[in-house]
C-alpha cells in the first residue's frame, strides 16, 4: 500500500497488486524521474517500518496496563511489530530488485542524470552485496548452520544474478542506441469500443497469436489499450459484466508514445507500464501499437551485434 500510494502521489499508474498469504508486491509504475521513483522505492519500507514501531509500541503499552488480554494480544502486536521492521529493513539492503537497490538506483540517476548511470551504479551495489551474502551463508554452512548457510547464500546468488540481469539490461540500452520507434510498430491494429463487454472480444483477441494488445477507441478517438494479459487476469465469470473501458489502462494513465521517438525509452515505458503494449500516436492519428513482441524483433534485429560477455559497453569504450 506504501508503494501505491506513494505512486499514485507522483502522478504514476499501478497496474496491479498481487497479495499473497504472508506479503504480496504492487506494480507500481512511476514517471520517469529519479525523484519519483526513489519516492516510490522508499515508500515501501517506511511503511513497514512504520508499522512495526506502532505495533511494538503498542504491545509494550499492553504489557504495562495488564488486563485478561493483554499477554496474548501484546504477543501478537510485538511478533507482527518484529516481521515488519525485520521487512522494512531487508528492503533497504542496497541490492536489486529490492526497495534499497531501487532507492540506490534513482540516487544515482539523480547524481549523474543519466538513467543508464543509475542502473550501473545500482547493478554494481547489488553484485558487492550478494557476493557478500553468499560468502556469509557459506560461512554459516561451515558452523555447522548447514540449512541457514545455504538459504543465505542462496538468497546471496539470486541478488547477484539479478544484479547480473539488470548489467545486461544496459548492454541492451547501449545496443539499440539510435534505433527509433518506427520500424517496430505494430500497424494492424485490433480497435474496441469503451462499451463492449469482455466476453464480445476476448476469445478473437486471445486467439490472435499475431498481436497482443488492443486500441480502445471511442468517438473523439483514442481512449485506452487493452491487452490479452488484463484479459487473462480477470476470472471468465466476470467477463460478461465487465467492459472495456473498466479493464483498459486508460490513456490519461499511460500516454501514448509517438512516431519518431528512440527505442530504449519505449521500451523503459513499455516495461514500467506492466501492459503488453503502448499506443503509438501520428500527432493526433493512432499510428499502432508498441508490443512485447515488437521489443523483441527489436532484439533479434541487432542479435547479431550482441557484445560479448568479456565485459560491460561502458568498460571497453
Amino acid at each position: 500500500w506504501g508503494h501505491f500510494l506513494a505512486a499514485q502521489r507522483v502522478g504514476g499508474y499501478v497496474p496491479s497488486m498481487v497479495l499473497w498469504p504472508f506479503g504480496g508486491m504492487t506494480h507500481a509504475v512511476a514517471p520517469p524521474d529519479p525523484i519519483a521513483e526513489t519516492a516510490v522505492a522508499l515508500a515501501g519500507p517506511l511503511t513497514s517500518l512504520v508499522l512495526g514501531g506502532l505495533l511494538t509500541l503498542g504491545a509494550s503499552v499492553l504489557t504495562a496496563i495488564g488486563g485478561p488480554f493483554a499477554g496474548p494480544i501484546g504477543v501478537v502486536a510485538f511478533v507482527l511489530g518484529a516481521l515488519n521492521l525485520l521487512l522494512g529493513l531487508a528492503n533497504l539492503v542496497p541490492a536489486y530488485p529490492l526497495d534499497g537497490g531501487r532507492i540506490v538506483r534513482g540516487l544515482a540517476w539523480w547524481r549523474s542524470g543519466s538513467e543508464m548511470r543509475g542502473a550501473i551504479v545500482a547493478a554494481l551495489s547489488g553484485r558487492i552485496i550478494g557476493w557478500t551474502v553468499v560468502g556469509v551463508g557459506l560461512a554459516v554452512a561451515l558452523t555447522g548452520q548447514t540449512s541457514s548457510g545455504i538459504l543465505i547464500a542462496v538468497s546471496g546468488w539470486f541478488l547477484a544474478m539479478t544484479a547480473r540481469g539488470l548489467r545486461e539490461q544496459t548492454q541492451l540500452q547501449a545496443l539499440l542506441e539510435g534505433l527509433r520507434i518506427d520500424d517496430f510498430v505494430e500497424r494492424e491494429v485490433s480497435r474496441i469500443a469503451p462499451g463492449l463487454t469482455v466476453d464480445t472480444f476476448a476469445e478473437g483477441l486471445l486467439a490472435d497469436g499475431a498481436t497482443s494488445s488492443a486500441a480502445v477507441v471511442g468517438p473523439n478517438g483514442l481512449v485506452g489499450v487493452l491487452g490479452v494479459g488484463q484479459i487473462r487476469r480477470l476470472r471468465r465469470g466476470r467477463w460478461a459484466t465487465t467492459r472495456a473501458e473498466n479493464l483498459m489502462a486508460p490513456i490519461a494513465a499511460t500516454p501514448p508514445l509517438q512516431l519518431g521517438g528512440a527505442i530504449w525509452p519505449a521500451i523503459i515505458r513499455l516495461r514500467r507500464s506492466g501492459l503488453d503494449g503502448l499506443a503509438v500516436m501520428d500527432g493526433t492519428d493512432l499510428a499502432g501499437l508498441f508490443t512485447r513482441a515488437s521489443v523483441g524483433r527489436a532484439l533479434r534485429s541487432r542479435e547479431g551485434d550482441l557484445p560479448a560477455r568479456s565485459g560491460p559497453p561502458w568498460r571497453r569504450r
